[in-house]
């Protein structure tokens, strides 16, 4: 069968190089210098690596038979594919770069921390591109630690992310008093469908997505409508009691 190992992008200088979208978990293999590729569509190729290299996160590639600017710019969105065996492919946990474009990324108790948009190639390791739920973008190492499971059919990646890897690594504690701070118009994340983190327990925990900790928003509430207004309003009692005492002995003078 053919497989897409890349497709072919923008020119990038005056020499013929073009950036790669890398469809391929193995491009130190499917893309080394010498390798012969088929295209898509075919009367394009077959195009031969020159070269390849890493820049800003990017790969870029030079083909021998495209030596210049315009021959680059003509070979825009060609796919380049290789012959595979299914028998190659076909292993439990194996996978494709594109296969994971899509990908729901949830926290090991099942709770969204965005979507898949990509996975840049690097030298050391390759780096799993997150969208996250407020547009930030997060780069997961794809060490077998951090990214635990790739399940593409239920479209979720499992995620045990190492503190400050996303932007919001705060946690609170949802329960009836959260819910009903939440009424008043302060969201809090839900869990997936896909996780253990949707059913069960009293309190749950969730992302916060204000950055702070809803344990010092209750506080907060506490200072505004508890124990210390309480206090305030003992404190105008007290403070009428002399009034009124003052008033009758001034009566009975």
């Amino acid at each position: 069968m053919q497989l897409t190992v890349a497709v072919i992008g923008a020119a990038h200088g005056l020499k013929g190089e073009v950036r790669l979208d890398v469809r391929t978990d193995i491009p130190e293999r499917r893309l080394a210098p010498g390798t012969m590729l088929e295209t898509d569509p075919a009367e394009v190729g077959p195009l031969t690596v020159e070269r390849t290299r890493q820049y800003k996160g990017a790969t870029y590639a030079t083909f021998v038979e495209c030596h210049n600017r315009t021959a680059a710019e003509q070979i825009r969105g060609v796919k380049l594919t290789v012959e595979t065996d299914e028998d190659e492919i076909e292993e439990d946990d194996a996978w494709y770069a594109h296969e994971l474009v899509g990908l729901e990324v949830l926290d090991p108790e099942g709770y969204t921390l965005g979507e898949v948009i990509g996975l840049e190639p690097m030298p050391a390791q390759d780096l799993l591109v997150v969208r996250e739920p407020d547009g930030l973008i997060a780069r997961v190492p794809m060490a077998r630690e951090i990214v635990t499971e790739v399940d593409l059919d239920d479209g979720c990646v499992v995620v045990d992310a190492p503190p400050g890897l996303f932007s919001d690594d705060e946690l609170i504690i949802v329960g009836a008093a959260d819910d009903a701070r939440n009424s008043h118009g302060h969201d809090r994340p839900r869990p997936s469908e896909h996780g253990a983190g949707a059913v069960g327990g009293d309190q749950r925990t969730a992302r916060n997505p204000t950055g702070g900790r809803s344990d010092q928003h209750g506080a907060n509430r506490e200072e505004g409508t508890g124990a210390d207004s309480s206090s305030h309003r003992s404190a105008g009692t007290d403070s009428s009691g002399p009034e009124r005492e003052q008033t009758a002995e001034e009566a009975a003078s």
